[in-house]
């Protein structure tokens, strides 16, 4: 009778070969001077039935392990076709909603440069000048005044005094 490794005898059997090592560690399964299995070994500790054929090729054994995988895999394909298909159903029966447009801004009135010269006249109708925040809350603008303030100031349409919190803008 041929003696099997440890590897060929886990394909054999269909087990992994850390079972049959944590076996042979246990004292379940005796090792023979070469360090192999027995066939009578492995159908003695119930690994191996007697009406497995003795000589079986490991293509056939890897074989049966491919066809095992095969029926799972197809198995789980058809899960989750079922899973798709479902989700399809349920996404047709959700109301159809229109996908709405960005809604669109209006031109100001003056194009660009409108803003500063709101800027402008606010502050004309406040000669104690007037902060950022406040200039922000009598205009409501859409975007930050920050950039237009500074770019104003820069070019000489308004003045400022104080620093921080207490900076005031001022008409020219």
């Amino acid at each position: 009778m041929p003696a099997l490794t440890v590897s060929a005898a886990a394909r054999l059997c269909g087990v992994d070969r850390r079972t049959l090592q944590r076996a042979i560690h246990a004292g379940r399964l005796p090792l023979d001077a070469q360090h192999c299995l027995s066939r009578e070994a492995l159908i003695a500790a119930g690994y191996l039935d007697a009406a497995t054929p003795q000589d079986m090729p490991q293509e056939l054994g890897q074989a049966t392990a491919l066809l095992a995988l095969l029926e799972r895999l197809t198995s789980a394909i058809t899960d989750l076709h079922e899973e798709v298909c479902s989700l399809r159903d349920d996404l047709r029966q959700m109301p159809q909603t229109r996908r709405r447009s960005a809604p669109q801004r209006t031109p100001s009135i003056g194009g660009r440069g409108d803003m500063r010269r709101r800027i402008v006249a606010l502050l004309q109708a406040h000669p104690e000048g007037l902060s950022a925040e406040d200039i922000r809350v009598y205009l409501k603008p859409e975007k930050p005044l920050g950039d237009t303030l500074q770019g104003m100031r820069k070019q000489q349409k308004v003045s400022t005094q104080g620093t921080g919190k207490a900076l005031r803008y001022f008409a020219l």
